[in-house]
């Protein structure tokens, strides 16, 4: 995977990525575009860039352009009502140096490589959102990035214990644009990037403490299921197992810091703190080659002091809605029953676990089936938030960021 900025003023950044999968025929080649708006607070996914109203004609000129080109229409219009990729085979949005907008479908939705349709500059105008409008003049003629919003929207606010999916924010219009939706069909897709937590139930998975023998089985598991979890790595067992920590964050899995030596950050001064904190976060990102953002204060304990600290060093803090207890029952049978009754009876629930124990490891399996019984989703803790609003660093959560947070040492 390859990315790059396309463009840049002070409210926002658009971000290509191209990923390449070398399968038995040959690589294969797919686009994702993500803009990011500093008034709003939030990351979007491309269909972000198309006005609610205008979706349908977008769609009418994307197919009418695809036919034009000798591609399956119907595959196109297909494709334009799924989640962009690589979630799905819908297309990510551009703009070249004219102003035309490049609709980029992934290998596999028109044809077996990946294809650009092209939207002439005239007719895409008319069709974007306030934010594709945004999204073009930072194309044409890019200043630099701030982070500093000229202006604040109210894109998100946190909803009910138990939202519905009508009430997501990625299924309604952006701030600025007409109330209601255009009628008749294709409707505007959901401008969430990959899993929506709202639309979808989900749960994140927390590993604390490791790297430890124990941890390859559990990322074993994962693997083989396509699943996701996070992990919060202990400084000392990352120093003794990093060939471990390089297989979790080489495999796509979320790293985050424990601490170096699991000592209470609350009960140390400013210097304990700080060594703690630091050490641990430095030795993870040399690790993994990319920052250390979220950070599992050890047995959750965090304080004003704790939380300034982390805000100083760009850390949210992550801990839980719900413990599984494995740590005292050591019974992969339990671990399992528990894990599956407390995904199943709070919304958005941050869950911890423990990959330093056998049972723990033995139980990984079994609590990704019984889960996905139940129709829920296995996210990172990042995935469960990234499509409401995401995490502030200082800040402690314990469930997706949808909801008020509840749990232990948590703050709404």
């Amino acid at each position: 995977m390859t990315g790059h900025f396309t463009s840049s003023t002070t409210d926002l950044l658009g971000v290509e990525l191209q990923t390449e999968v070398t399968k038995g025929e040959g690589p294969s080649l797919s686009t994702t575009t993500l803009w990011y708006d500093a008034t709003m607070k939030q990351t979007l996914s491309a269909s972000a860039l198309i006005s609610w109203p205008g979706w349908p004609t977008f769609s009418q000129q994307v197919v009418k352009a695809a036919t034009r080109d000798g591609f399956d229409g119907k595959k196109a219009e297909a494709a334009l009502q799924q989640p962009q990729a690589p979630y799905g085979t819908g297309p990510a949005l551009s703009f070249d140096s004219k102003g035309d907008l490049l609709v980029r479908f992934p290998a596999g939705a028109i044809d077996s490589a990946q294809r650009t349709i092209l939207i002439d500059s005239k007719t895409a105008s008319p069709l974007l959102s306030g934010l594709g409008q945004k999204a073009l003049g930072a194309s044409l003629h890019p200043t630099p990035f701030t982070g500093t919003p000229s202006a604040n929207e109210t894109w998100f606010t946190k909803l009910k214990t138990s939202p519905k999916p009508s009430d997501s924010p990625n299924a309604k219009p952006l701030p600025g644009e007409p109330a209601t939706k255009a009628s008749g069909n294709p409707t505007h897709p959901s401008t969430a990037i990959g899993v929506d937590c709202i639309v979808q139930r989900c749960v994140a998975l927390t590993y604390d403490d490791g790297p430890a023998d124990t941890t390859p089985k559990v990322i074993d598991g994962f693997i083989h299921a396509k699943a996701a979890a996070t992990f919060f790595q202990l400084g000392t067992n990352v120093d003794n197992h990093p060939d471990t920590t390089k297989l979790l964050a080489g495999s796509g899995f979320e790293v985050g810091s424990h601490s170096a030596t699991n000592k209470t950050l609350t009960g140390l001064g400013p210097q304990g703190r700080t060594t703690e904190i630091n050490d641990a976060v430095n030795a993870l990102s040399k690790l993994t080659g990319r920052p250390t953002m979220l950070f599992r204060p050890p047995y959750g304990a965090h304080s004003e002091r704790v939380d300034a600290a982390m805000a100083t060093q760009n850390l949210a803090m992550v801990n839980w809605a719900a413990d599984s207890n494995d740590w005292q029952s050591r019974d992969a049978g339990k671990t399992t029953k528990a894990v599956t009754e407390y995904a199943t009876t709070y919304t958005q629930p941050i869950i911890v676990l423990h990959d330093t124990y056998p049972s723990t490891a033995d139980a990984t399996t079994g609590i990704i089936e019984a889960l996905r019984h139940k129709g829920i989703v296995l996210v990172t803790v990042s995935e469960l938030t990234v499509n409401t609003g995401g995490m502030d660093a200082g800040k402690a959560y314990c469930r997706g960021t949808a909801v008020n947070q509840s749990g232990f040492g948590c703050q709404s």
